[in-house]
């Protein structure tokens, strides 16, 4: 069964410090744990860093070059945590929120959903949520209008332009995206997280390296189950077509 993890509508000084030392720790002590997620706990799923905090942070000392903000500490989290992530994202977000909910693997957003970058109205110009908007492959001139614009783009437009995975109606959210993770949950863990290697790892490559990375990846992934010990039964479910209901007998 997926877990999920409420966030708070702000990012605040103790969600910042208490979400990223709590990820990895807990991978390491499940080997059956499925996808987990994040979705607001009032009526936004985050409306972005607590300005305030922001301040505090802005205005103390320098970081060394290895000593990451908080934000991005939560960023590289989400990316190297070895499960499916999923946001589940209603009313708006925002900021450094919308960067954060970029590192996710799968977002379900409402189509009424309000997603935006209101940093270069404040004086800023999207740290984190600019360069995961760009490393994603939105076309430059869309993260341009964005950004530079300002105004906030819904659900149904984040799914056009494929910032999120899915956009629904609000009422049906919770459900689809809950729907969607114990559909996952019901597959081997060994290929959902080398998909997560592949993808996480790849983006990063060229494309003849991204290939290379496939070959190697493919063959971790045999250490830990073989991918075609049960084609039989597999292609006798998928007669009359596709048939998701089918589950391996090791899962």
């Amino acid at each position: 069964m997926p877990a999920w993890r409420a966030s708070s509508s702000t990012v605040r000084t103790n969600a910042i410090a208490g979400t990223a030392p709590c990820v990895t720790p807990f991978s390491k002590r499940s080997t059956s744990f499925g996808p987990t997620g994040s979705s607001g706990a009032g009526g936004v799923y985050s409306s972005g860093l607590d300005l305030n905090f922001l301040r505090e942070v802005s205005n103390g000392p320098l970081l060394d070059w290895d000593r990451p903000s908080p934000t991005i500490q939560i960023a590289e989290a989400l990316r190297a945590f070895p499960r499916i992530v999923i946001a589940q994202v209603h009313g708006y977000c925002l900021g450094g929120a919308l960067g954060i909910m970029n590192c996710h693997d799968l977002v379900y957003a409402a189509e009424d959903a309000q997603l935006g970058m209101p940093e270069i109205l404040r004086g800023s110009f999207g740290q984190l949520v600019t360069t995961t908007l760009l490393h994603s492959g939105l076309p430059v001139k869309k993260l341009a209008h964005i950004a530079l614009v300002g105004r906030n783009i819904s659900g149904r437009e984040a799914d056009t332009l494929g910032i999120v995975s899915q956009a629904v109606p609000a009422d049906e959210l919770e459900q689809h995206t809950l729907g969607i993770a114990r559909e996952i949950a019901s597959r081997h863990l060994a290929p959902l997280e080398h998909h997560k290697i592949t993808v996480q790892m790849g983006r990063d490559l060229s494309l003849s390296q991204a290939i290379q990375l496939d070959q190697l990846v493919g063959q971790r992934m045999r250490s830990a189950m073989d991918p075609l010990d049960d084609v039989e039964s597999y292609l006798k479910s998928q007669k009359g077509g596709p048939n998701l209901s089918y589950k391996r007998p090791d899962v």
